[in-house]
Formats: structure tokens, sequence, C-alpha cells
């Protein structure tokens, strides 16, 4: 199996852009793809992606094409755990489903392989191995607390195995079939918690049950379900809202818990750590020992529901699943709300998730850096909401706490698989384990 610098493997490579907010007569609309969108487009959710317009000259260059990778090259940090060095492989589906010109963002940077030596998708699992394998951090620097991939030097001192094609396409296969089941349980769990966040939506947000009385319809729902709603609304401060139902502040229907630790105190206990990466990387926790985390960290208790004030405009709503006796911790940034009696941790996770909540929270955001704009927990906790009888809720907790363990599940077996595969990746492109592993 012949070694090559990484520069002999690469065809062309180039900064990415950001352009503009607004058009103008010399740019064109286009949507840029950031480190932090990777594991949402892997996923097939192409919704946080921002649109903006840049110029045509340099989009020429940019414009992404099927057997990219876009790899992430600036804004990793040590205090965050994360480096740079992550990677992106652009597929014919991805660019069909953006259905969008696509470039990377200023922190990012194109990368195209040459096909006639390594195939792209092999060439990406081998940037995926050195991401894991932590030799990423050999090419990076620092500046103003800010990491930095210094590309030139990965490109002369990075070392691509390149087996035969034949090879690479067999390595391929396996790694692909393992990250299609991956993605297939994740998407199983999206269509579980969308169905949850249906109910929702038509429980407290659109008020079907109330409007079908109102209107003299039957429900579908059981009789003794159907008799919980009222048959006329009321005015409120938020509008129309159902007989007897009041607006109350988040506050009254969840705590903000502000209890925190410091890990590094117990250096060698296990901790589930929930961060901001973790959530981006597609919501499961990292096991950590305390050593490794360094800073303080917010306390996760069972039942608890995180919601992110760091740049609201990017979802990110956690319903944890933690274990009594769990050390579960969670960055800063993440709120870690607790619900209050009658409420439940499944209606106030479809609450955090609603559009009008989010929208909510997106107008309180502060900050003048549109990267690290947050909204200030005081006025997350004053937004008012609907707030339905007791029995209402424990109804749709009975709904929807089986829909969302169903998601749990599916996520859980999507982890594991993702773990087995991170397992067999450095194997198969080292050569040391065989390309025939049966995955299905």
């Amino acid at each position: 199996m012949p070694d090559i610098p990484m520069r002999e493997a690469i065809k062309f490579a180039i900064g990415g852009g950001w352009g503009d907010e607004a058009p103008s007569a010399d740019t064109i609309p286009v949507r840029v793809i950031r480190g932090t969108d990777f594991a949402r487009i892997r996923e097939g959710d192409y919704t946080s992606i921002p649109r903006r317009h840049e110029s045509i000259r340099r989009v020429e260059r940019r414009q992404l094409q099927s057997g990219d990778v876009v790899m992430e090259i600036s804004g990793g940090s040590q205090t965050s755990g994360q480096s740079t060095g992550r990677t992106l492989f652009l597929s014919d589906d991805n660019l069909m489903d953006l259905q969008d010109i696509a470039i990377p963002a200023s922190f990012c940077r194109l990368v195209r392989f040459n096909e006639e030596h390594v195939e792209s998708k092999y060439a990406y699992y081998c940037l995926q191995e050195m991401y894991m394998s932590g030799r990423v951090k050999l090419y990076e620097n620092q500046s103003t607390g800010i990491s930095n991939f210094q590309f030139e030097h990965f490109l002369d001192s990075e070392i691509l195995s390149v087996p035969p094609l034949g090879s690479q396409r067999s390595v391929v296969h396996v790694l692909e079939t393992m990250d299609d089941r991956i993605l297939l349980n994740l998407r199983i769990g999206e269509t579980l918690e969308e169905m949850a966040q249906a109910l929702f939506r038509s429980w407290f947000v659109a008020f079907d049950p109330v409007r079908a009385r109102a209107e003299g319809r039957e429900l579908s729902l059981p009789v003794h379900m159907a008799d919980l709603f009222p048959h006329r609304f009321s005015n409120s401060e938020l509008g129309l809202i159902p007989e007897s139902w009041t607006v109350e502040p988040l506050s009254k229907i969840a705590d903000h818990l502000r209890e925190t630790e410091h890990p590094g105190d117990s250096p060698s206990t296990s901790f589930s750590h929930h961060s901001i990466p973790a959530y981006d990387s597609g919501m499961v926790p990292v096991e950590q020992y305390g050593s490794s985390i360094k800073s303080h960290k917010a306390i996760v208790k069972p039942g608890a529901v995180l919601i992110s004030r760091l740049n609201p405009e990017i979802e990110r709503v956690w319903l944890p699943y933690v274990s009594n006796g769990e050390r579960a911790v969670c960055s800063t940034e993440f709120m870690v709300l607790m619900p209050r009696q009658p409420f439940t941790s499944s209606y106030l996770y479809c609450l955090a998730r609603s559009k009008t909540f989010r929208h909510n929270v997106m107008s309180l955001v502060t900050g003048t850096s549109k990267s690290h704009q947050r909204a200030p927990a005081k006025s997350v906790m004053s937004i008012g909401v609907p707030v339905p009888p007791a029995e209402i809720v424990a109804a749709f907790d009975e709904y929807a706490k089986s829909i969302l363990d169903r998601a749990q599940v599916h996520r859980a077996e999507a982890s594991l698989l993702g773990l087995l595969r991170d397992v067999l990746l450095p194997r198969l492109v080292s050569g040391s384990a065989q390309s025939n592993v049966n995955v299905q």
C-alpha cells in the first residue's frame, strides 16, 4: 500500500466565503456551509445553513460539487475541547436536497481530491480517522483563544495510505453501509420526534381540539380525553386561548437550575458531558473523565431539559436521558430547566422546540457579534406561554413520552453503530482489517 503526502492527493483547495446579508448587483444567493452544520447535513437536515449573497467571481471558484470535502480550519478551542479539522463529504444527494448553490464558510476550506489516484469518499474517511485519532492537533495553533488549522503543514506532513482503487471502494462500501444504517435510525428518531411535536402544535398552539368542539365537530380522541378540552375561547395577552387556560411566564412551569461544578475537582470520575459540540454532532453526550474537562459546567439532573442561549437561531433543545446517580454536566451555554408539577419533561421539551417559543427566544438576543449572540436567561424565563389544566398535560404526556422514548431508542442504536464504525474505521483505512466485514 503506497503512502503519499496529502498534497499529492489533492487536486484543488480554496478557502470559503461569507458574502453579505443583502443582495447587490454583482452577487448571487448561496447557502454557506459552516462547521456547525456538518452533523445536521449528514442527517439530511439543511434548515440551519445560512442563506447569503456572494460575488459571482468568488462563487465560481468555491461552488461545491459532488465528491468535494469541506474542512473546518478555524474556530475550535482548547476550552471547548473541540479541534479544528472536522470534515463533511458532499454527495449528489446532498447537493440536490440543498436546491441552491453552496459554498464553504470563511472558517472552512473546499478540498477536491484527484480521483485518478484516490476515491474522494475514501480520502474523506481517512480525514475522519485523522480527526478521531487526535492527530489533527499536530496541525493546530492557537490565536486569541481560537484554534487554527495549519493547512500547508497538513498538506506536506499528513501521509495518506493509498491502496488500489478497488480496495478503496471496498472500504468505502463497508463504512457507507454503516453510515446508512446510522442515518436510518436517526431519521426514524426524527420522525417520531416530529410526531410528538405535531401533537403539541395541534393541542397547544393551533388549539385544534377546542376549535373542533367550538364548531360542533367530533374529535378523533377517546371521549374521556375529548371532554378535557373546552368548547370556546377567551381573550388573553397572547390573543385567543382556550377558555379556563391562563398565560404565565415560563418560570411558572419550570425552574432554572443554576448549580455548577468543576469536573476537574473529580479527575478520575466519569462524566456524561452534554456540550454544544456534542449536540451539534448528533445529540450524543461524550463520556469524559473529570481531568479532561477544563472549566465549570452546569449539573444536569434526571428529568431536565436543556435550552441553549447561544445563537438561538440554531435550534439546540436537548432532552437528555440521565439516570439516577449518573454524573452528568453540560455547557453553561445551556439553561438547565426542570419542569414543575404538573408539567413534565416531554411537555417542556416540546414547548421549547415549538416555533413560537423559539421565535420569542430569538427576539431576546444581545451582543453585536453575529456568531456569539445570547438570550439572557432571565428574559427567557419571562416569556409568556399558554398554560393548560393539569389533566390535559397528563393526557399529552401519555402519548408524547412513549413516542419520545422510542425516538431515544433509535438515537441510542445510531450511537452504538457509530461507535462500532469508529472502531473499524482506523483498521480499515490502515489495511489491518478486511473490508468484507458483514454489517447487515
